[in-house]
């Protein structure tokens, strides 16, 4: 018979995953352009999927190809199946697996952004966060970006992660005995 414990463990592993399948679902990044009446990029966790009609000359090359698409969503479903299955799986291994989700989806996130992103608003001059006046030939175009609440979300989902791998004994109630020692003793040499 599964302990109270354990089924509160799964539920807080639950909610973290369906906060992550949200945070990968929703724009993480996005533009309003003054002369356009809706946002005119929105950057997902798996990138680009379309651009719009008038900025498609400029952008186009930055749109993600599909089977790029269709790998950022095998990757969050793995994550996710790993993060499901670290509940059957004992001691420091399940602790391992569960950490390495969240390690995992919290660097994809900030490399995504801060690399990936960032990286390429430059060749733009706009800037991550903030509002960019750019002169054209006949008129001026305000273009302000920011980091969507789903883009912390994420953040915040692989953190939690790495949390609940660290609190898992305490909250499933495992003993800790003489045949854990040694996965203490490895725990905290891979957290240090």
């Amino acid at each position: 018979m599964i302990s109270w414990r354990a089924w509160l463990f799964r539920t807080f592993l639950i909610a973290i995953i369906m906060l992550m399948f949200v945070s990968f679902a929703k724009p993480w990044w996005t533009t309003d352009i003054d002369v356009l009446t809706n946002e005119a990029i929105k950057i997902y966790g798996f990138g680009i999927p379309s651009v719009l009609g008038d900025l498609s000359n400029y952008i186009q090359t930055d749109k993600t190809p599909f089977y790029q698409i269709v790998i950022a969503w095998i990757y969050l479903v793995s994550s996710m199946a790993i993060a499901l299955m670290s509940t059957w799986v004992k001691g420091i291994r399940g602790k391992l697996m569960l950490g390495g989700v969240g390690l995992a989806y919290l660097l994809y996130a900030l490399v995504a952004i801060f690399v990936v992103v960032s990286n390429r608003l430059d060749d733009f001059n706009i800037p991550l966060q903030g509002t960019t006046l750019l002169t054209m030939e006949y008129f001026n175009v305000s273009i302000v970006s920011n980091l969507r609440f789903s883009f912390y979300l994420a953040c915040a989902s692989g953190i939690l992660f790495i949390i609940l791998a660290f609190f898992r004994d305490s909250i499933t109630g495992e003993k800790i005995g003489k045949n854990n020692t040694t996965e203490i003793i490895i725990l905290q040499e891979v957290v240090i």
